[in-house]
């Protein structure tokens, strides 16, 4: 197939039609759903050297845009959990407890802790972010397992792995973290 040709294929009002339906049953957003349209017709011209004659454009189309929907949406997740700063507050603060008494040497070592507790959360991977959020919400094991799919043995091991990078983060600041059973 010739660029004119498959340009005007492209560009066909029932392709676009199509193509829009589709998104928009898989995004919410106006916004999300032009800017989806117009990267997967993009990625469509990039890869018109790949699409055989022999199939249906529609369908070739469409599963460029269900793979484009999915690297989108996997983004999106991953920048929600980057940023989530509550969580990364009440999770320090859940961990460990301020210290009572008011020195200045070990309120700057609570400080300097909570800061590295919030860099190792939002270094987290997405499944074992998404573990740990649902363990500070207060999610027994077998109730993340029905949210999420993971086994229980993942969920424990994520939930150690977590812990241990937690502890090794703040110990370096020289601060004595009581991890609370989470």
């Amino acid at each position: 197939m010739d660029n004119s040709s498959y340009k005007e294929k492209l560009g066909d009002q029932g392709v676009q039609d199509n193509l829009n339906r589709f998104v928009a049953s898989k995004v919410k957003g106006v916004q999300n759903i032009e800017d989806l349209v117009q990267i997967t017709n993009f990625i469509a011209l990039k890869k018109m050297n790949l699409y055989s004659e022999n199939g249906q454009f529609i369908k070739w189309i469409i599963k460029i845009a269900y793979w484009t929907i999915r690297a989108w949406k996997k983004k999106e997740a991953q920048s929600k959990i980057i940023y989530n700063s509550d969580l990364c507050d009440s999770a320090s603060s859940e961990l460990f407890e301020e210290p009572e008494k008011v020195d200045f040497d070990v309120s700057e070592k609570y400080k300097k802790a909570k800061i590295e507790v919030k860099e190792v959360l939002k270094s987290l991977p997405l499944k074992s972010h998404k573990i740990f959020s649902l363990s500070m919400e207060g999610l027994k094991p077998s109730e993340i397992r029905e949210k999420t799919g993971y086994s229980i043995f993942v969920i424990y091991k994520t939930k150690q792995r977590v812990k241990e990078k937690i502890k090794d983060r703040v110990e370096s600041v020289d601060f004595k973290l009581k991890i609370r059973n989470w």
